[in-house]
């Protein structure tokens, strides 16, 4: 479409891919042999540039640093993240990063403002081939669908730009996505004789509850942020609506622990590791938040954000410098994870086995894990019966917010219900 790279930092370009109406930042450094590319369709620009126009701050601080969010749940993913310098210079830093490798650029922001321009002009040019749903007859090599009208669709895969999502947006390979699974497909560069596809989500066809009352709705506008990768602006909805129930003097424990969660997910997400674990030991800076940790310790959220909870637990869990320690916990809480969807959600059962194998992974830092670690895991894939691949560390989304009545009950229930219980699937007090 005509469209020159546009440069943003020395190592770091924005503009169209060659033959495609998609665009892509691409890094190149020849010091470190890095020539990556991350490819951006318009529903990948059209994230970008909501996270820039609602994201960016104007006020910071020297020395400040915020992580404003992140795009892409694939093997590479990028993280943006503003910094005011000592001198008082404001920089949006964008990381790649890919596996155990990170990639940072540093923008001025003056320039940000400008390529800002580009790429809302770019995303409101772009069209949008409309979705194809089918049936999948084979994802290894082109993905071969059965379309609803009962004829085979075949759409080729192109290294780079083609990819597989599962029903949480989580990053597939073709060996994660068995026949008959029902996908939406998104075609590019459809023509009368080749079709190729932009991404493959798996179906969600459950219902999903409306947030009933007012904060259950904004509590649901905040995770709706989270996952399109807004970390701060949802975080700092998150605080505002704390301020506001703590202004009232009656915080209820479920909606202070979906707060909280909410939080906890953005700092994983943007790989604030520091901030996560001190909230998650119960440290944090917020007190109101430390609170809403024990909530959730204490069951007061629903089956399928506890499950969240602990995958998340086995996160930081896998960051332990005692190896044994580390192994016990992490095998212990993906343990609880797998029988949770044994008996409630089988479809979480691929993330679950991919996430606990990379948290073994991370544990012993990429050498080889002794066969007494992966025990537990390879018993739970033996049941599973089917290849596991381990690729990106995902996460499923929070429920729903849904509180039928929004009438606060106490922080410390007078009889907590256990955790197990919780998870077992017994209703929320």
């Amino acid at each position: 479409m005509g469209m020159e790279q546009l440069q943003l930092a020395e190592n770091l370009a924005w503009g169209a891919l060659p033959g495609t109406e998609l665009t892509c930042f691409t890094y190149h450094d020849a010091r470190l042999s890095a020539n990556l590319m991350l490819s951006l369709d318009r529903e990948d620009l059209g994230t970008m540039v909501s996270l820039l126009i609602e994201s960016l701050i104007t006020n910071l601080k020297p020395g400040q640093l915020v992580q404003l969010g992140r795009l892409a749940n694939r093997p590479l993913g990028l993280i943006l993240t503003q910094l005011c310098d000592a001198r008082g210079q404001a920089q949006l830093i964008f990381r790649l990063h890919q596996r155990d490798h990170i990639f940072d650029s540093a923008v001025p922001l003056e320039r940000v403002s400008g390529i800002l321009s580009a790429m809302s002009d770019r995303h409101k040019a772009m069209e949008s081939e409309p979705e194809v749903a089918g049936e999948v007859l084979d994802a290894e090599g082109p993905l071969r669908l059965r379309a609803p009208d009962g004829q085979a669709q075949v759409f080729q895969r192109v290294d780079g730009i083609s990819h597989l999502l599962g029903r949480w947006g989580e990053f597939l390979q073709p060996g994660d996505m068995a026949p008959g699974t029902r996908v939406r497909v998104r075609p590019v560069w459809a023509s009368p004789e080749i079709h190729a596809y932009l991404r493959a989500q798996i179906l969600d066809d459950r219902p999903a509850p409306a947030p009933v009352g007012e904060l259950c709705q904004k509590g649901q506008e905040k995770d709706d942020l989270l996952v399109r990768g807004q970390v701060y602006a949802a975080r700092s909805g998150i605080l505002a609506l704390l301020g506001r129930m703590a202004q009232s003097g009656t915080v209820d424990a479920y909606l202070l622990g979906k707060c909280t969660l909410n939080v906890l997910l953005g700092y994983v997400l943007v790989g604030d590791n520091r901030s996560g674990h001190s909230l998650w030991v119960g440290r944090f800076e917020v007190n109101l938040l430390n609170d809403g940790i024990q909530m959730i310790e204490r069951g007061q959220l629903d089956p399928p954000d506890l499950i969240l909870y602990k995958m998340i637990s086995a996160h930081f869990q896998s960051l332990n410098t005692d190896i044994s320690q580390g192994v016990r916990a992490v095998n212990g809480e993906m343990g609880i994870v797998l029988k949770y969807c044994r008996e409630l959600d089988p479809s979480l059962t691929g993330l679950a086995l991919r996430n606990w194998r990379l948290h073994l992974n991370e544990l012993f830092e990429g050498k080889e894990v002794p066969a007494a670690a992966l025990k537990p895991w390879e018993a739970e894939v033996k049941r599973f019966g089917r290849p596991v691949l381990p690729k990106v560390l995902c996460y499923p989304t929070p429920a729903r917010w849904v509180l039928p009545e929004e009438e606060a009950r106490p922080l410390a229930p007078p009889r907590p219900i256990p955790f197990w219980k919780r998870i077992l699937g017994l209703g929320r007090r």
